[in-house]
């Protein structure tokens, strides 16, 4: 069979997503009322931290005559409810659940691809063990410590085990949990675009002894753990740092954010324009050290429109499907998109390291204050 049929399809990196969502739990071994009453108060203390969604069978009588069982929806601490008749196609589901810090599934009804398992007589795990994959807890009776050996064989010997009483042990296994999924955090130097009013490309511009681009992928390093400059095709050739080409065009900067997340759908891409001169540090570590994962962006809110400034900006995985969404409904402007969204605002230590440097006479400007260190990045 000729190459070109066999590669017809353009390569794209996947999401990491289960069967629902990027991080699920199923839950094995409590009846359907004891897991309501475990999610719920599980939501509750989680609340404001991470959002849950909760997914479990509707158990009202079905008097749709279909035989596909009903979904009683998605639930969260903010009251966020969805029913799903029926059962969607898997690309939908993702979607419904892609704001979601976790879902938790009943085991009772649905499998996810990890699980956690109460060890009880009150719900016997023997037949559930072929949906025992990934099991990352072991929750027992108080006075019934340890596991049956019918269990041993799918459960690791390394993992923790926790009394149905302990509810301060769930809470911390829980944060634990989350905090260790977090999305690593990858750098984008976004220069791709055409200099039409500075006249020549703003990315080789020289502030600090360097072209730009240079100085903004050493100034992320220590932050990031890697740095990519986002460039077009022609840019490309003379490009000496890593790098990728915008895989699509003439739609500004939301090109190079969406080619990011095509090359790496389940990193942040922390992205900073190429024509901020003031940039420093200080500003960088700022807002690394006030990132928050359970949003779709943690970004600075301009100083004088009091509007988000999208090109100095984590954005994390969940970004990408509402850009794309965005870009499907004709629109290419990422402030738009992060206005969409739950975004964590931030203030900017010093605003002036926001100000973008366009034209010739602010490249003049910008150059001699930075040369005679009345403002220097720290």
């Amino acid at each position: 069979m000729p190459a070109s049929i066999r590669h017809k399809h353009g390569k794209l990196e996947p999401i990491s997503y289960g069967n629902w969502g990027r991080r699920e739990l199923a839950i094995h071994g409590l009846t359907c009322s004891e897991f309501r009453e475990f999610t719920h108060k599980l939501a509750q203390e989680l609340n404001g931290e991470w959002s849950l969604a909760i997914m479990d069978a509707s158990h009202e009588e079905d008097t749709s005559g279909d035989s596909i069982p009903r979904f009683s929806g998605l639930s969260s601490p903010a009251g966020l409810g969805l029913n799903l008749p029926g059962a969607p196609h898997k690309i939908r589901q993702h979607h419904v659940f892609d704001e979601a810090d976790l879902v938790l599934l009943n085991g009772n009804h649905f499998t996810a691809a990890t699980q956690i398992i109460f060890v009880n007589e009150r719900k016997p795990l023997h037949k559930k063990l072929e949906r025992l994959s990934q099991v990352i807890l072991v929750v027992t009776e108080a006075d019934h410590p340890g596991i049956p050996d019918f269990l041993k064989e799918v459960v690791a010997a390394d993992t923790p085990m926790l009394a149905e009483s302990d509810q301060e042990g769930f809470s911390l296994f829980f944060r634990q949990y989350l905090s260790s999924q977090v999305a690593p955090v990858k750098g984008l130097v976004l220069a791709g675009g055409k200099s039409q009013r500075m006249g020549q490309d703003k990315r080789l511009l020289e502030y600090h002894g360097m072209p730009q681009q240079q100085y903004l992928v050493k100034l992320l390093k220590p932050y990031c753990k890697e740095v990519l400059v986002s460039c077009n095709a022609v840019q490309a050739e003379k490009i000496e740092e890593p790098h990728i080409v915008d895989r699509l065009v003439d739609i500004g900067p939301m090109a190079g954010i969406l080619t990011a997340f095509m090359n790496d759908p389940n990193a942040a891409w922390l992205c900073v324009a190429c024509d901020l001169p003031f940039l420093s540090e200080k500003t960088i570590e700022f807002l690394i050290a006030n990132r928050d994962p359970s949003c779709m962006a943690t970004v600075f809110l301009d100083a004088e429109s009091q509007l988000p400034e999208p090109l100095i900006t984590i954005w994390e995985p969940r970004a990408y499907p509402l850009l794309l969404l965005a870009l499907s409904e004709g629109q290419s402007c990422p402030r738009k998109v992060l206005m969409s969204g739950k975004m964590n605002y931030q203030k900017a230590p010093e605003s002036r390291e926001l100000q973008n440097i366009n034209d010739p006479e602010a490249y003049k400007l910008a150059k001699t204050e930075l040369s005679q260190a009345r403002y220097k990045p720290l």
